[in-house]
C-alpha cells in the first residue's frame, strides 16, 4: 500500500515503478526464455561460488584446528580474503581472467572467510570432557564427527549461513553488473538502467531478494535438521568383545604435582589383573587423579605407568549426550545392540529411546555404568559410580556390576567403604601426610 502510495505521489515511471508495473513487467519477463537463462546461469555460477567456499572453509578449518601450524599460516590469507574491497578484486579479476570466473571467484571470497571462522569458532567449542570420553573409549572418527563436532558446529554454520547467502547473492550480482557475462542476472539488470526501465529495475531485484531469500531459508532447514537428527552411529555386527589381556595395572615410583601441590611422591602400586579395587581417602587425596592417570588422561611428573588401549570408565560428571537417547549414547561408545536384553535389567524399555534431558542424575549415572560395561575394555574404571542414587538403586547396580564385570580388573573410587564388601573389592585408602607429601596406602582385604 505504501508502495503505491509513492508511485502515485512520484507520479514519474523513470523514478519510482508502481507495483502494478513492476508485476506487468515480471509476468512479461517470466515469458521469456532469456529470462529463465539468466537466472539458472548466475545461480550456477553464484550458487557454485558458495558451495566450494563452503565446503572448502568447513575442510580447511577441522584441518587448521589439528594442525596449529597449519592455522598460522592460512590466518593472513583468510584475514586478507575478509578485508580486500569486492570492487577492487573485481578490476584485478577481469584483467586477469575475463568474466567467464568472476562472479565465482568474488563468491568464494565473500563466503570462505566467514564459512572458516565460523567453523573454527564451533570447534573450539567442542566439549573438552566429551574429547576425553571419545579417547578413553577410543570411539572412532566417523562416530566423533557425527556426534561432538556436528553437534558443537552447526549452530555456528547456520548463523554463517544466514548471512553468506544474502553476501552471495549481493557480491555476485554486483560483479555481474561490472563484467556484464552474458545470460546473467547482473547483465539483465544493468540493461534495464540503461534503457531507464525502472520497473525492469524494480522486478530483478525482486527476484534476486526472492532466490537468496529461499535459498536461505532451504539451508537453513537443511542445517537445523543436520545439527538435531538422531542418526545411528556405526554399529559392531556382534556383541564379542576382543579385549586386551591385562595381567596387572602397575604404578613404579610414580610422582604427580601440580605447581607446589603434590598429589602423589614416588608411590608404588599394583591392582592384579581381574580383581576389584575400592579406593577411598578424604577430598584432595588423589583419587581421581589416579583414575585420570591409568586411563592415559593425565600424565605422570615422574615415574612409570603402564598404558593400555581397552579401558571403560565412568566419569564423576555422567558425560553424556544429553540431547540423545540412552540407546544411541552406548551405540556412540561402541557397545553393541546384543546387550539390549542385559540392559533391560536395569533400564526400563520405556526409557530407551527418550532424550537424556529428561532424566534424573540417578539414572545418568547408570546408564554411564552401562556405557562403561559395555565397551571393549580390559579394565574398569569407575569415580564415585553411585552418586545420585538411592540405597535400594545402589544396591542394585552394585550386583549388577559384579554379574557384568566378566573377569575384568575394576577400580571404584568411593565415599562409602561399604561398597567394598557389596563388591567383594580389596579396600584402598589413600590418605597424605601434610608434611611429606607421601602417599600411605592401607589395604584391607574385603574379599570373601
Amino acid at each position: 500500500m505504501l508502495w503505491q502510495i509513492l508511485a502515485t505521489a512520484i507520479n514519474n515511471v523513470f523514478y519510482f515503478a508502481s507495483p502494478v508495473s513492476v508485476a506487468v513487467e515480471l509476468w512479461h519477463l517470466a515469458k521469456t526464455t532469456e529470462f529463465w537463462l539468466s537466472i539458472y546461469h548466475s545461480l550456477i555460477r553464484i550458487l557454485g561460488g558458495f558451495f566450494i567456499a563452503f565446503i572448502l572453509g568447513i575442510l580447511v578449518a577441522f584441518l587448521a584446528c589439528r594442525c596449529k601450524i597449519l592455522k598460522e599460516l592460512l590466518e593472513p590469507f583468510v584475514n586478507l580474503l575478509k578485508s580486500v574491497p569486492v570492487a577492487a578484486v573485481v578490476v584485478v579479476l577481469l584483467i586477469w581472467f575475463g568474466s567467464r570466473w568472476l562472479v565465482l571467484c568474488v563468491t568464494f571470497m565473500v563466503v570462505f572467510p566467514n564459512v572458516y571462522f565460523s567453523v573454527w569458532e564451533g570447534l573450539m567449542q567442542v566439549d573438552v570432557q566429551m574429547k576425553e570420553v571419545a579417547l578413553v573409549f577410543r570411539i572412532p572418527w566417523w562416530n566423533r564427527l557425527l556426534y561432538l563436532y556436528r553437534m558443537a558446529v552447526c549452530p555456528y554454520l547456520l548463523n554463517s549461513v544466514r548471512i553468506c547467502i544474502g553476501m552471495s547473492f549481493k557480491s555476485g550480482v554486483a560483479a555481474e553488473i561490472i563484467g556484464l557475462p552474458e545470460n546473467s542476472m547482473g547483465e539483465a539488470l544493468y540493461g534495464a538502467k540503461i534503457y531507464l526501465n525502472t520497473a525492469g529495475v524494480f522486478a530483478w531485484t525482486i527476484v534476486i531478494i526472492g532466490l537468496s531469500t529461499f535459498l536461505e531459508k532451504i539451508l537453513e532447514k537443511g542445517l537445523k535438521w543436520l545439527g538435531e537428527k538422531e542418526i545411528t552411529p556405526k554399529v559392531r555386527n556382534s556383541s564379542k568383545r576382543e579385549r586386551e589381556n591385562v595381567s596387572k595395572i602397575q604404578l613404579h615410583q610414580i610422582s604427580k604435582s601440580y605447581g607446589e601441590h603434590s598429589i602423589f611422591a614416588h608411590w608404588d602400586q599394583t591392582f592384579e589383573a581381574g580383581n576389584s579395587y575400592c579406593i577411598v581417602g578424604e577430598s584432595g587425596c588423589g583419587k581421581t587423579t589416579l583414575l585420570r592417570i591409568i586411563a592415559g588422561l593425565d600424565s605422570v611428573t615422574d615415574g612409570t605407568v603402564n598404558q593400555y588401549n581397552s579401558i571403560g570408565m565412568v566419569f564423576q560428571e555422567s558425560r553424556l549426550l544429553l540431547n540423545m537417547s540412552a540407546k544411541t549414547n552406548l551405540l556412540f561408545a561402541g557397545c553393541s545392540l546384543d546387550v539390549i536384553p542385559a540392559i533391560k535389567e536395569v533400564l526400563p524399555v520405556e526409557a530407551w529411546e527418550k532424550p537424556l534431558r529428561e532424566y534424573s542424575g540417578g539414572m545418568l549415572q547408570k546408564i554411564a555404568i552401562l556405557r562403561a560395561l559395555y565397551s571393549d575394555s580390559g579394565i574398569l574404571l569407575m569415580d564415585e559410580p553411585f552418586s545420585g542414587m538411592d540405597e535400594e538403586n545402589r544396591k542394585v547396580m552394585i550386583r549388577y556390576i559384579k554379574k557384568h564385570q566378566e573377569g575384568r580388573t575394576l577400580l571404584v573410587v568411593t565415599h562409602n567403604a561399604k561398597d567394598a564388601i557389596l563388591l567383594e573389592a580389596e579396600l584402598i585408602e589413600l590418605r597424605q601426610e601434610e608434611r611429606s607429601g607421601n602417599q600411605n596406602c592401607i589395604n584391607r582385604n574385603y574379599r570373601k
